[in-house]
Protein backbone atom coordinates (compact mmCIF):
# COMPACT_ATOMS: atom_id res chain seq x y z
CA UNK A 1 0.00 0.00 0.00
CA UNK A 2 1.43 3.50 -0.58
CA UNK A 3 1.64 6.26 1.47
CA UNK A 4 -0.78 9.55 0.86
CA UNK A 5 2.34 11.59 0.06
CA UNK A 6 2.40 9.25 -3.07
CA UNK A 7 2.69 11.14 -6.04
CA UNK A 8 1.01 10.32 -10.07
CA UNK A 9 1.92 10.51 -12.93
CA UNK A 10 -1.42 10.31 -15.07
CA UNK A 11 -0.83 8.73 -18.55
CA UNK A 12 -2.40 8.72 -22.25
CA UNK A 13 -0.99 5.80 -24.11
CA UNK A 14 -3.00 5.51 -27.53
CA UNK A 15 -6.43 6.10 -25.90
CA UNK A 16 -5.42 4.04 -22.81
CA UNK A 17 -5.79 6.19 -19.92
CA UNK A 18 -3.04 4.49 -17.26
CA UNK A 19 -1.70 5.72 -13.78
CA UNK A 20 1.67 5.28 -12.07
CA UNK A 21 2.11 5.91 -8.90
CA UNK A 22 5.18 6.04 -6.67
CA UNK A 23 6.80 7.12 -3.17
CA UNK A 24 9.73 7.43 -5.00
CA UNK A 25 10.20 11.26 -6.49
CA UNK A 26 13.28 10.21 -8.26
CA UNK A 27 11.54 7.47 -9.67
CA UNK A 28 8.56 9.02 -11.12
CA UNK A 29 10.55 11.91 -12.34
CA UNK A 30 12.46 9.66 -14.93
CA UNK A 31 9.35 8.30 -16.15
CA UNK A 32 8.44 11.63 -17.11
CA UNK A 33 11.13 12.23 -18.73
CA UNK A 34 10.51 9.13 -20.73
CA UNK A 35 6.68 10.11 -21.05
CA UNK A 36 6.93 13.71 -21.07
CA UNK A 37 3.47 14.69 -22.55
CA UNK A 38 2.33 12.82 -18.88
CA UNK A 39 0.32 14.64 -15.97
CA UNK A 40 1.87 15.04 -12.88
CA UNK A 41 -0.91 15.09 -9.15
CA UNK A 42 -0.74 13.68 -5.80
CA UNK A 43 -2.47 11.31 -4.19
CA UNK A 44 -2.94 7.82 -4.55
CA UNK A 45 -5.31 6.83 -7.88
CA UNK A 46 -8.09 4.99 -7.87
CA UNK A 47 -8.05 4.31 -11.88
CA UNK A 48 -8.79 0.82 -13.30
CA UNK A 49 -5.35 0.62 -15.05
CA UNK A 50 -1.81 1.67 -13.36
CA UNK A 51 1.10 0.52 -11.94
CA UNK A 52 3.14 1.44 -8.64
CA UNK A 53 6.78 2.04 -8.90
CA UNK A 54 9.52 1.09 -6.93
CA UNK A 55 13.13 0.93 -7.01
CA UNK A 56 13.30 -2.97 -8.06
CA UNK A 57 9.61 -3.90 -8.16
CA UNK A 58 6.40 -3.01 -10.18
CA UNK A 59 3.13 -3.71 -9.56
CA UNK A 60 0.60 -3.44 -12.05
CA UNK A 61 -3.40 -3.24 -10.94
CA UNK A 62 -6.01 -3.84 -13.43
CA UNK A 63 -10.03 -3.62 -13.26
CA UNK A 64 -10.97 -6.21 -13.38
CA UNK A 65 -7.99 -8.53 -12.38
CA UNK A 66 -5.67 -9.49 -15.20
CA UNK A 67 -3.56 -12.98 -15.69
CA UNK A 68 -0.43 -13.17 -17.00
CA UNK A 69 -1.88 -14.77 -20.41
CA UNK A 70 -3.96 -11.38 -20.49
CA UNK A 71 -1.22 -9.58 -19.96
CA UNK A 72 1.35 -11.23 -22.20
CA UNK A 73 -0.72 -13.71 -24.49
CA UNK A 74 1.39 -16.25 -26.59
CA UNK A 75 1.42 -13.89 -29.67
CA UNK A 76 3.04 -10.86 -27.66
CA UNK A 77 5.50 -12.97 -25.35
CA UNK A 78 8.24 -14.28 -28.04
CA UNK A 79 10.87 -12.39 -25.97
CA UNK A 80 9.67 -13.81 -22.89
CA UNK A 81 10.74 -17.21 -21.54
CA UNK A 82 8.26 -19.10 -19.72
CA UNK A 83 9.60 -20.66 -15.90
CA UNK A 84 6.52 -21.91 -14.25
CA UNK A 85 4.31 -18.82 -13.01
CA UNK A 86 7.40 -16.44 -13.96
CA UNK A 87 7.84 -15.17 -17.67
CA UNK A 88 11.66 -14.26 -18.19
CA UNK A 89 12.93 -10.75 -20.76
CA UNK A 90 14.82 -12.92 -22.44
CA UNK A 91 16.31 -9.39 -24.04
CA UNK A 92 16.52 -7.38 -19.75
CA UNK A 93 16.64 -10.19 -18.01
CA UNK A 94 13.07 -8.45 -16.31
CA UNK A 95 10.88 -11.06 -14.73
CA UNK A 96 7.09 -10.62 -14.65
CA UNK A 97 4.84 -13.03 -11.90
CA UNK A 98 1.35 -13.23 -11.11
CA UNK A 99 0.57 -12.88 -7.48
CA UNK A 100 -3.02 -13.05 -6.68
CA UNK A 101 -5.10 -10.46 -8.41
CA UNK A 102 -1.50 -7.85 -9.04
CA UNK A 103 0.86 -8.61 -11.20
CA UNK A 104 4.57 -8.12 -10.04
CA UNK A 105 7.28 -6.96 -12.46
CA UNK A 106 11.31 -7.31 -10.82
CA UNK A 107 13.77 -5.64 -12.70
CA UNK A 108 15.51 -2.35 -13.54
CA UNK A 109 13.06 0.40 -12.62
CA UNK A 110 12.69 2.26 -16.07
CA UNK A 111 12.79 -0.32 -18.53
CA UNK A 112 10.73 -2.96 -16.47
CA UNK A 113 7.97 0.44 -16.40
CA UNK A 114 7.74 1.01 -20.29
CA UNK A 115 7.81 -2.98 -20.58
CA UNK A 116 4.58 -3.07 -18.27
CA UNK A 117 2.80 0.14 -19.54
CA UNK A 118 3.39 -1.21 -23.24
CA UNK A 119 1.35 -4.32 -22.26
CA UNK A 120 -1.37 -2.84 -20.35
CA UNK A 121 -1.98 -0.23 -23.50
CA UNK A 122 -2.60 -3.10 -25.11
CA UNK A 123 -4.27 -4.86 -22.37
CA UNK A 124 -6.58 -1.73 -22.55
CA UNK A 125 -7.41 -1.48 -26.39
CA UNK A 126 -8.74 -5.23 -26.37
CA UNK A 127 -10.52 -5.56 -23.35
CA UNK A 128 -12.26 -2.12 -25.25
CA UNK A 129 -12.98 -4.02 -28.21
CA UNK A 130 -10.42 -2.15 -30.26
CA UNK A 131 -8.16 -4.05 -33.10
CA UNK A 132 -4.87 -2.35 -33.17
CA UNK A 133 -1.93 -3.14 -35.30
CA UNK A 134 1.58 -2.12 -33.80
CA UNK A 135 4.99 -2.75 -35.87
CA UNK A 136 8.00 -1.89 -34.07
CA UNK A 137 9.37 1.21 -36.06
CA UNK A 138 9.33 5.08 -36.10
CA UNK A 139 7.99 7.90 -38.10
CA UNK A 140 6.74 11.46 -37.88
CA UNK A 141 3.50 13.51 -39.50
CA UNK A 142 3.83 15.85 -42.22
CA UNK A 143 1.86 19.16 -41.60
CA UNK A 144 -0.89 20.57 -43.71
CA UNK A 145 -2.36 16.89 -43.81
CA UNK A 146 -0.25 15.59 -45.97
CA UNK A 147 0.19 11.85 -43.58
CA UNK A 148 2.43 10.17 -41.57
CA UNK A 149 5.79 8.73 -43.17
CA UNK A 150 6.42 5.06 -41.20
CA UNK A 151 10.01 3.76 -40.77
CA UNK A 152 10.15 0.30 -40.81
CA UNK A 153 13.40 -1.90 -39.66
CA UNK A 154 15.32 -3.56 -37.21
CA UNK A 155 17.03 -2.26 -34.03
CA UNK A 156 20.11 -0.24 -35.14
CA UNK A 157 18.59 0.55 -38.21
CA UNK A 158 18.28 4.47 -37.70
CA UNK A 159 14.85 5.28 -36.44
CA UNK A 160 15.27 7.38 -33.45
CA UNK A 161 18.03 9.42 -35.40
CA UNK A 162 15.91 9.69 -38.45
CA UNK A 163 12.83 10.46 -35.91
CA UNK A 164 14.95 12.54 -34.76
CA UNK A 165 15.94 14.49 -38.14
CA UNK A 166 12.40 14.61 -38.78
CA UNK A 167 11.54 16.82 -36.09
CA UNK A 168 14.26 19.23 -36.41
CA UNK A 169 12.98 19.81 -39.66
CA UNK A 170 9.36 20.44 -37.95
CA UNK A 171 7.62 17.15 -38.80
CA UNK A 172 4.85 16.10 -35.82
CA UNK A 173 6.81 12.91 -33.85
CA UNK A 174 4.91 9.53 -33.92
CA UNK A 175 7.46 7.14 -32.21
CA UNK A 176 10.97 6.27 -32.67
CA UNK A 177 10.02 2.84 -31.28
CA UNK A 178 6.33 1.58 -31.65
CA UNK A 179 3.69 2.55 -34.84
CA UNK A 180 0.16 1.86 -33.49
CA UNK A 181 -2.36 1.74 -36.00
CA UNK A 182 -5.93 1.51 -36.28
CA UNK A 183 -8.48 2.00 -38.51
CA UNK A 184 -5.84 2.66 -41.16
CA UNK A 185 -4.47 5.52 -39.30
CA UNK A 186 -1.52 5.84 -36.97
CA UNK A 187 -1.83 6.89 -33.18
CA UNK A 188 1.20 8.87 -32.01
CA UNK A 189 2.97 7.01 -28.91
CA UNK A 190 4.07 9.58 -26.70
CA UNK A 191 7.16 8.72 -25.67
CA UNK A 192 10.30 10.25 -25.71
CA UNK A 193 13.31 9.37 -28.46
CA UNK A 194 16.26 7.91 -27.19
CA UNK A 195 19.65 8.77 -29.07
CA UNK A 196 22.56 6.71 -29.12
CA UNK A 197 24.68 10.73 -29.67
CA UNK A 198 24.56 12.91 -26.49
CA UNK A 199 21.89 15.79 -26.88
CA UNK A 200 22.20 19.26 -26.00
CA UNK A 201 22.08 20.30 -22.39
CA UNK A 202 19.65 20.12 -20.69
CA UNK A 203 18.94 17.08 -21.59
CA UNK A 204 18.82 14.22 -19.17
CA UNK A 205 20.70 10.67 -19.46
CA UNK A 206 19.64 7.07 -18.17
CA UNK A 207 21.09 3.67 -19.16
CA UNK A 208 18.82 1.40 -21.49
CA UNK A 209 18.09 -1.70 -20.84
CA UNK A 210 20.49 -3.48 -22.88
CA UNK A 211 23.20 -1.34 -20.87
CA UNK A 212 24.50 0.59 -23.24
CA UNK A 213 23.73 4.64 -22.52
CA UNK A 214 20.96 6.60 -24.19
CA UNK A 215 19.47 9.72 -24.16
CA UNK A 216 16.47 11.07 -23.74
CA UNK A 217 15.01 13.86 -25.71
CA UNK A 218 11.47 15.39 -25.88
CA UNK A 219 10.37 15.72 -29.42
CA UNK A 220 8.81 19.02 -29.47
CA UNK A 221 12.71 19.97 -27.91
CA UNK A 222 13.97 19.47 -31.17
CA UNK A 223 11.71 21.50 -32.60
CA UNK A 224 8.76 19.11 -33.95
CA UNK A 225 5.68 20.73 -34.40
CA UNK A 226 2.24 19.50 -32.01
CA UNK A 227 1.34 15.82 -32.97
CA UNK A 228 -2.36 15.48 -34.06
CA UNK A 229 -4.52 12.89 -32.85
CA UNK A 230 -4.19 10.59 -35.76
CA UNK A 231 -2.85 10.85 -39.27
CA UNK A 232 -3.25 8.55 -42.78
CA UNK A 233 -0.21 6.60 -43.43
CA UNK A 234 0.93 8.33 -46.47
CA UNK A 235 4.49 6.17 -46.80
CA UNK A 236 6.09 3.35 -45.73
CA UNK A 237 9.65 3.33 -45.55
CA UNK A 238 11.30 0.31 -44.92
CA UNK A 239 15.63 0.29 -43.59
CA UNK A 240 17.92 -1.36 -45.59
CA UNK A 241 21.29 -1.65 -44.06
CA UNK A 242 24.08 1.11 -43.98
CA UNK A 243 25.76 1.04 -46.93
CA UNK A 244 28.87 3.42 -49.01
CA UNK A 245 25.30 4.83 -50.99
CA UNK A 246 22.51 6.53 -49.59
CA UNK A 247 19.71 5.14 -51.84
CA UNK A 248 15.73 5.61 -51.64
CA UNK A 249 13.79 3.73 -54.28
CA UNK A 250 10.31 2.36 -54.84
CA UNK A 251 8.96 -0.66 -53.68
CA UNK A 252 6.13 -2.98 -54.09
CA UNK A 253 3.89 -3.42 -51.33
CA UNK A 254 4.04 -6.83 -51.39
CA UNK A 255 7.34 -6.84 -50.67
CA UNK A 256 7.20 -4.08 -48.08
CA UNK A 257 3.85 -6.07 -46.35
CA UNK A 258 6.55 -9.31 -45.90
CA UNK A 259 9.47 -7.25 -44.91
CA UNK A 260 6.79 -5.47 -42.35
CA UNK A 261 5.59 -8.68 -41.01
CA UNK A 262 8.65 -10.09 -38.81
CA UNK A 263 8.54 -6.59 -36.68
CA UNK A 264 4.70 -6.56 -36.07
CA UNK A 265 3.69 -7.17 -32.13
CA UNK A 266 0.41 -8.14 -32.77
CA UNK A 267 -1.45 -10.62 -34.80
CA UNK A 268 0.77 -13.44 -34.71
CA UNK A 269 -1.78 -16.05 -33.94
CA UNK A 270 -2.99 -15.39 -37.68
CA UNK A 271 -0.26 -14.67 -40.14
CA UNK A 272 -2.61 -14.94 -42.81
CA UNK A 273 -4.69 -12.10 -41.26
CA UNK A 274 -2.01 -10.45 -40.36
CA UNK A 275 -0.38 -10.07 -43.89
CA UNK A 276 -3.37 -9.00 -45.09
CA UNK A 277 -4.09 -6.40 -42.62
CA UNK A 278 -0.39 -4.67 -43.91
CA UNK A 279 -1.03 -5.35 -47.86
CA UNK A 280 -3.96 -3.00 -46.92
CA UNK A 281 -2.14 -0.76 -45.16
CA UNK A 282 0.95 -0.75 -47.54
CA UNK A 283 -1.71 -0.60 -50.70
CA UNK A 284 -2.77 2.71 -49.85
CA UNK A 285 0.57 4.57 -48.97
CA UNK A 286 3.69 4.95 -51.08
CA UNK A 287 6.44 2.46 -50.00
CA UNK A 288 9.96 2.99 -50.89
CA UNK A 289 12.89 1.16 -49.75
CA UNK A 290 15.85 3.46 -48.18
CA UNK A 291 19.58 2.87 -47.48
CA UNK A 292 20.19 5.66 -45.16
CA UNK A 293 22.98 8.57 -45.24
CA UNK A 294 23.58 11.21 -42.70
CA UNK A 295 20.43 11.08 -40.29
CA UNK A 296 20.03 15.03 -41.51
CA UNK A 297 20.33 14.18 -45.74
CA UNK A 298 18.87 10.91 -45.16
CA UNK A 299 15.45 13.11 -43.78
CA UNK A 300 15.47 15.86 -46.42
CA UNK A 301 14.82 13.14 -49.05
CA UNK A 302 12.39 11.50 -46.82
CA UNK A 303 10.73 14.67 -46.00
CA UNK A 304 10.19 15.01 -50.07
CA UNK A 305 8.21 11.92 -50.27
CA UNK A 306 5.47 12.94 -48.36
CA UNK A 307 5.61 16.78 -49.86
Amino acid sequence: MLPSEAQTLLLDLCGARIEVCSAAPALLAGLTETYPGGTAARGVPHSRLGIELAQREIVAWTDPPASLEEILPAELDERFQRRGVELLDRHSGIRLRSSGPRLLLDGPAPAAAEVLLFHLMLLAARRAGRDLLVIHGGGAIAAGGKGALLLVGPSGSGKSALAAALCRRGLACVSDEVLVIEGGRVLPYPRAIGLREPPPEPHAARPAASGETKHLVAARSLGAAQAPASAAVACMVVLEPYGPFPRVQPLDCRATAQRALPHCYTGRKDPARLLLRLLDLCGKAACFSVRPGTPEDTAARLQSLVS
